[in-house]
Formats: C-alpha cells, sequence, structure tokens
C-alpha cells in the first residue's frame, strides 16, 4: 500500500470527522436479509451457567473470526447479525463441549466453498501478526479445529462487505454495520451482539490492543455477564462504556451516554498539579468576583466525597490513555452537576475551608479551555517570537515569517490542538535545512485481519538554506493529543530544539467510528504512530526535554512556568 502523503490526525475534544462508509451500489444477499429479527432477536437468557459463559466465548470467538476471515462472509452472502442470532438459542442450550462444537461445526460447513490460499509470510515490516493461537490451543472437536484451519487458510479478496481501509491512509472503515437505533434498549440478543462486535473489531483493527491494561483476551469473558444482566436502558450503555474504556484510549470519545454532563455547573475551571484539583480560573467574571473561590484553591471533597474517590469512582467510565489525559478529562467534570448548589472543601495557605456554592445553568456550549481566542503571534521582549498553534492558519505564516526569520528564538505553543492541521508541513519547511524521517504508521489487512504493517517512513520539511537559525522551542502537556503530539514529532526535527513541558496524551493516529446497536457511536484510534525507530508513541505520549509543570504558586500568582522556562532557556547565551 502506498502512501502519497502523511496521515492527518483528529482529535475528538474538538472535531468529529467522517470516516462514513461509502454507499454499497452493488446488491449483497444479506442486505435482503432484513425482516426476521428487525424487531427483536427472540434471545431470552432467564440464568447464565458457567459453562454457558464459556460457550457464548468460544462462539463471540468463532462468530467474530469467521466474520473477517470467512470468504463468503466477506462477498456479502450472509446478514452475520442475523446468523449469530440463529445460532445462539442452539448455543446456551448445548448441554456439552461436543454438542456446542457440532452447533458450530454444521454453522461452517453451510457456509459457501472457497479456495485455499497461501500462509501469511514473516515480514520485517510486519508490528504485529494475527492473535490465532486459542485455534490451535484449544480442546474444540478436531473436526471443528481442521475447519477453522482452512477458513484461516482461504483465500481472500481484498473487498469485504464489513471492513475497508480509507485510500491513503489505512484506518478501518467498519461498514454495513446496522446501528439499530430505533432500539432505546436492545435486548438480550442484541447486546451480546453488541459486545461481540466491538470485541472482534478492536480483536483484528484496534493497532494498539498489546498496550492495553486488561488483555483483550480477559475482556469477553469479563463482560458476558455484565451485558447479559443489564436491565434498563442506562445499564446497558453504562457498561458499553466501561468496555470502551478497556481500550486505553483517548480518542475513544463515546456517543451515547454522557455520565458528568450535567445541566448545572459551578463555573470555576480546574486543573489537577499532580493529583490534586486546583481552581485555575473562571468561566464566568461575575462569578469570580463574587465566589469565595480563588485560583490557587486546592478542591478537597466536592459533596463529602474527597477527590481520590471521585477518581477511583469515575476512571473506569473514562476512556483515556494515560493518568495526564484521564485527569485532564476529569477535571472538565468534576464541578458538573444537576444539583442546586455543591458543598465544597478547600484548601488556601494551609487552612481548610468549607463552602456551599449556588450552581449556574451550564451554557449550551462551555468554554473551551483547549483553545484561546488571543492572537496566534506575539514577540517577547523584542527578540522571541511566539506561535499559538490553536489559533494559527496557515495563510498566516508567509506574512508571520518576516517578523520571526531574524528573532533569536521562536516558541511554538501546542498546548492545545492546532486549529489548521496544514500548517505542520509549511511551518516545518522554514524551520528545517533538510528534510526528515519522523514518523512511521502501521495499518491493518484486509486479506490478513489482525496483522499491521508499518509503512515507509514518513518526511517532513524540504531543503532549504534560508532555515530559521534561532534555537525553537515546543511547549507539551497533557492537552497535546493526537494531530497536536504528530506536529509535535514533526517540528522536534528543527536544529537545536528543546520540548518544554509534560507528557502529552499519548493518543495518536486517524480515527475510525463504531457503532453498537441502540445508535451508541464510540471511535478508536484506527493507525499506529510510532517514530521511524519503531518506538511506541501510544499511551507513553511524547516526552518534554525539559519536564516543567505548573503549580499552585504560579497559578496564584497567573504565571505561566512553562513558558517561562523556554524563554530562559531562549536567553542563555
Amino acid at each position: 500500500m502506498k502512501f502519497n502523503f502523511p496521515p492527518f490526525y483528529f482529535f475528538l475534544f474538538f472535531f468529529l470527522f467522517s470516516c462514513s462508509p461509502k454507499n454499497e451500489k452493488k446488491t449483497y444477499p444479506a442486505n435482503s436479509d432484513n425482516t426476521e429479527f428487525s424487531k427483536s432477536s427472540g434471545i431470552e437468557i432467564s440464568t447464565l451457567s458457567d459453562e454457558q459463559t464459556e460457550n457464548l466465548v468460544v462462539l463471540g470467538k468463532v462468530w467474530g473470526f469467521l466474520k473477517y476471515y470467512h470468504p463468503a462472509i466477506a462477498k456479502g452472502n450472509y446478514n452475520w447479525d442475523y446468523e449469530l442470532f440463529r445460532i445462539l438459542p442452539k448455543i446456551l442450550n448445548a448441554e456439552s463441549k461436543q454438542q456446542r462444537d457440532s452447533v458450530l461445526i454444521n454453522c461452517i460447513e453451510k457456509l459457501c466453498n472457497f479456495r485455499q490460499g497461501k500462509p501469511l509470510k514473516e515480514n520485517k515490516n510486519i508490528v504485529i501478526y494475527p492473535d490465532l493461537n486459542w485455534i490451535d490451543k484449544s480442546d474444540f472437536d478436531p473436526k471443528l479445529v481442521n475447519l477453522l484451519k482452512k477458513v484461516r487458510q482461504a483465500k481472500r479478496s481484498s473487498e469485504h462487505y464489513y471492513i475497508e481501509l480509507t485510500p491513503f491512509v489505512g484506518n478501518p472503515i467498519f461498514k454495513n454495520e446496522d446501528k439499530y437505533s430505533n432500539m432505546s434498549f436492545p435486548d438480550v440478543g442484541y447486546r451480546l451482539l453488541s459486545l461481540f462486535r466491538y470485541w472482534n473489531m478492536i480483536n483484528y483493527y484496534f493497532p494498539y490492543k498489546k498496550l492495553m491494561d486488561t488483555p483483550w483476551e480477559e475482556v469477553l469473558p469479563e463482560f458476558i455477564p455484565k451485558f447479559i444482566n443489564a436491565k434498563n436502558r442506562f445499564e446497558y450503555r453504562l457498561v458499553a462504556l466501561e468496555m470502551v474504556t478497556k481500550i486505553n484510549d483517548s480518542h475513544a470519545f463515546f456517543d451515547g451516554l454522557d455520565l458528568y454532563s450535567e445541566n448545572k455547573i459551578v463555573p470555576a475551571e480546574i486543573t489537577f498539579i499532580g493529583d490534586t484539583a486546583v481552581v485555575s480560573g473562571f468561566f464566568n467574571k461575575d462569578f469570580e468576583k463574587s465566589t469565595e473561590l480563588k485560583k490557587g484553591d486546592a478542591i478537597l471533597k466536592i459533596n463529602e466525597k474527597s477527590i481520590n474517590d471521585i477518581i477511583q469512582e469515575r476512571e473506569k467510565y473514562m476512556p483515556a490513555s494515560n493518568r495526564g489525559a484521564l485527569l485532564r478529562d476529569m477535571a472538565s467534570t468534576l464541578l458538573q452537576t444537576d444539583k442546586e448548589r455543591l458543598k465544597i472543601e478547600y484548601s488556601r495557605d494551609s487552612k481548610i475551608y468549607q463552602t456551599v456554592i449556588l450552581t449556574r445553568n451550564k451554557p449550551f456550549r462551555m468554554p473551551d479551555k483547549f483553545q484561546k481566542a488571543d492572537t496566534c503571534f506575539k514577540i517577547i521582549d523584542h527578540s522571541i517570537s511566539y506561535l499559538y498553534l490553536g489559533s494559527i492558519k496557515n495563510e498566516y505564516l508567509p506574512n508571520l515569517w518576516n517578523h520571526i526569520e531574524n528573532t533569536e528564538g521562536l516558541i511554538i505553543d501546542l498546548r492545545c490542538y492546532p486549529k489548521d492541521m496544514s500548517v505542520m508541513y509549511h511551518l516545518s519547511n522554514y524551520l528545517m535545512r533538510n528534510s526528515s524521517t519522523f514518523v512511521k504508521c502501521s495499518y491493518g489487512s484486509i486479506t490478513h485481519p489482525g496483522t499491521f504493517t508499518f509503512t515507509p517512513n514518513i518526511m517532513v520539511g524540504s531543503n532549504n538554506e534560508l532555515y530559521y537559525k534561532g534555537k525553537v522551542t515546543i511547549l507539551i502537556n497533557e492537552i497535546t493529543q493526537s494531530h497536536a503530539e504528530y506536529s509535535t514529532m514533526a517540528y522536534n526535527m528543527a536544529p537545536n530544539v528543546k520540548l518544554f513541558g509534560s507528557p502529552t496524551a499519548g493518543a495518536d493516529g486517524n480515527v475510525s467510528y463504531i457503532y453498537l446497536p441502540g445508535g451508541i457511536k464510540t471511535v478508536i484510534s484506527g493507525i499506529g504512530v510510532y517514530y521511524p525507530d519503531g518506538r511506541e508513541t501510544q499511551r507513553i505520549g511524547i516526552i518534554p526535554d525539559v519536564e516543567v509543570r505548573p503549580t499552585i504558586k504560579g497559578i496564584k500568582e497567573g504565571r505561566d512556568e512553562v513558558l517561562e522556562k523556554a524563554i530562559e532557556w531562549i536567553k542563555e547565551k
């Protein structure tokens, strides 16, 4: 697969990018199988034994393996959702492993015949091989094992009814996946479909599966009872959100349940200094003048519950790649509520205070602390230029460069999401003497699902004798995510450059949408992003050369300590 241009990356706190599948013009048999289960799966489960759970785990894995590996399903010959509902009762009623395996054997034998292909060859560019050892290590009936092995070795086309890869980039497009949006609370069969669909999408098309805190193999048996036992719409969506959180990906936006965005708020901005929640600003000037809270106050409790307890309670429902990103997202929810008042305990200058604050109606659009409305450019101390990439547009660069090119130092502030993603390529041309490789990516496979292959190294910059000669500093922190991280990696190739701040959010790669029954929409990082030598960036983030973090003292004094440290380095002789 050739990459004609570097991929763009998207930060989901600010944008929703369309990865919608193309309209299918061809008529597929799967499309006509659309009436039998349109209102109900017909599945009922009153109790669940350990044996049934084990059988459902096997079914979920075999169903997903066939979905992505069997040529007949790839051709769109079967509505694979409905085939699940046809086989589920038989699996649930199986009285032995032998009977379960017999059901699966009959299911596979009914599928169309196919030609055998060639085995996947070892390749130095393959970063992840399919994890299919469960077939060989299983205690399945030998006939079932042989059938699964034949499917594994099937000759497959690069065209598939349920999956394709975005041209030139490679992130997956999960197509022909019915959202079943008309089902407010899907029945138990559809809830199991939700689990099996998501688990297998991640199993075969998530580039960072090996980096999760919980091995993905353990998630299926853990969540089968949870999905079955969900008693209402809220519980179903809560379980789905918990499952999504397991992939440890800050890109994993979840549209289906907004747990902590109630309609009232104490309009104070919270920033975590370590694990301490600190008031760092206010969204409302009138509130700032009237409230007892001040910048630098450390919030200890909210409605008698400690901040640490709140973190532990919420973190299982907040997808995040690393601790910094988790606390970043947590901070925006702490003072949102459905109550008329919040009781807040806080400390200031080593003294503890308590207050009850009347909440305000939350505005339709919350102020966005990750984007600043002020200028994208300024000169500091007559000799240092400053660019804020959350505001700059590519069209500004030529004029701005007339003011930048002869300064002693350039500060690039990436504690934001870039407003114009094309800036990275053009600004890099100004900064670099030669083009340089700065990143490589990995993408999945249609013919060998579960395989991820490295792209060639991607280059940035151009040959330019008039490149910038001053010092370059890049400011980063937990807000720096996705294309901001990608841009940091590019600018870091400039001569005489240093990164200041704290580790970034650790979520990079073009995003892909996933739809689950009940109208749930969620997202994953769809391709892997690595340094040219193969080092990971996901979850780790970009690590600064000089670690500088805000302090409570600095917040009280209204200082930007990261910026100050960068200025100090530029001025060093």
